[in-house]
């Protein structure tokens, strides 16, 4: 779904921020060790479809992806296809493509395993798209299995969650709580699991705020809080940030919310994980606007745009920088409607190149145009040019009239 309809989904309208979302996920898995580290025409194609898939090019990191795994298959290399299966599915759920994502991951979990790696990852995205489809119930159950690979001492634990029937993976679960509750830190044993993270604590702190379980969510956040990936990776801090965000929304606080989205746009930007900046950006707007500062709001829907625009998304780009001129005609704010008229030059100018079936109807452009005028009493007065002063007129000569 594009940017610009989530955004409009009614859903969304009283509190973007809290839309169920697959932002961050638990990010792309590297090669392995085996054939992928060697194999020349596999590394190029997971190389490019990485650095598609961040900066949002979802179309392209998909093609990329599907050429790797052609090569990982024609390699048998277990660890590699397992990788680049998860990470194809990684880019289906960002697209809101789920049925591809979860048959992506049934993929990705057999090799892992065949491999002998860790099959959190795959679990934890699987958790993700059951929230993200609604079933909370699934998504909570699914939470439990991404918890009891992580535990390798206990061997009641020591099972995968794949190929069981639900009542016999419910119990095997129902066995591993005392150890589940080692990992999630109610005992002194921090080194009782492998692999507990972030992504896991933030995932359980939305699931509470799903339920409205707001201490649920307090006691998750403050846990991962304290990993001590929160204190040196930027890509954790903003998945803390923007959990934070929606807890302070559903505690009426917009305007700290706001300045936490803000700093999640910033350790995206640190992080390189550039496809969400537009739903932080936007998302700090909105709750400016909530907390009353429109013109803090106009200013992060025109960057916003700017971010779709560069990305080539034309349309969602000329919805938020239409969202951000109504606001600055609003507030009078001049300089915020030069900068958008400008950026909506070079939105015309870029939808003059595209076929008439991808352009945008050329009357929204105008029409927008109209209304980004700034509202002034006259034309702008162009400024003076210096110019050299003019030499000194000599005196007459005196004339005596003796």
């Amino acid at each position: 779904m594009p940017l610009h309809q989530i955004a409009t989904a009614p859903a969304c309208r009283a509190a973007l921020a809290t839309c169920v979302m697959i932002a961050l996920l638990a990010g792309c898995r590297a090669g392995g060790s085996g054939a992928a580290d060697v194999d020349r025409p596999l590394a190029r194609q997971s190389r490019q479809a990485v650095e598609s898939f961040h900066y949002g090019y979802d179309d392209e990191a998909i093609e990329h992806y599907r050429l790797a795994i052609r090569r990982a298959w024609e390699l048998d290399d277990a660890e590699a296809i397992g990788n680049t299966a998860y990470n194809l599915a990684a880019c289906w759920a960002a697209m809101q493509q789920f049925e591809p994502a979860r048959q992506a991951l049934a993929e990705a979990r057999a090799e892992l395993r065949r491999s002998g790696q860790s099959e959190v990852d795959a679990w934890l995205l699987e958790a993700k798209i059951a929230r993200a489809q609604g079933r909370l119930g699934d998504a909570a159950y699914l939470a439990d299995c991404v918890v009891a690979p992580m535990i390798r001492r206990d061997p009641a634990c020591n099972e995968s969650c794949s190929d069981k029937k639900e009542s016999r993976l419910l119990a095997m679960v129902s066995r591993c709580r005392g150890r589940i509750a080692k990992c999630l830190g109610h005992d002194d044993a921090p080194d009782a699991c492998e692999g507990y993270n972030v992504s896991l604590a933030i995932f359980k702190a939305n699931l509470a705020m799903d339920s409205g379980d707001i201490p649920a969510a307090r006691e998750s956040i403050s846990r991962a809080r304290q990993t001590e990936v929160a204190q040196t990776d930027p890509a954790a801090r903003a998945e803390i940030a923007a959990a934070q965000a929606r807890l302070l929304l559903m505690l009426q606080r917009p305007e700290d919310a706001a300045q936490r989205l803000d700093d999640e746009a910033g350790w995206l930007r640190e992080s390189g994980h550039l496809r969400e900046l537009p739903m932080a950006t936007s998302s700090a707007a909105e709750a400016f606007l909530q907390a009353g500062q429109p013109v803090e709001a106009s200013e992060r829907f025109y960057r916003t745009a700017r971010l779709l625009y560069g990305r080539g998304d034309l349309l969602a780009a000329l919805f938020f920088l239409e969202r951000s001129i109504s606001l600055a005609v609003e507030m009078n704010e001049s300089d915020l409607q030069l900068r958008a008229a400008f950026l909506l030059e070079e939105i015309e100018r870029e939808n003059r190149k595209r076929k008439s079936t991808d352009a945008i109807k050329p009357e929204e452009i105008d029409s927008l145009r109209s209304t980004s005028q700034t509202d002034s009493t006259g034309p702008i007065e162009p400024l003076p040019v210096p110019t050299t002063p003019p030499e000194p007129e000599e005196a007459p000569p005196r004339t005596s009239n003796e």
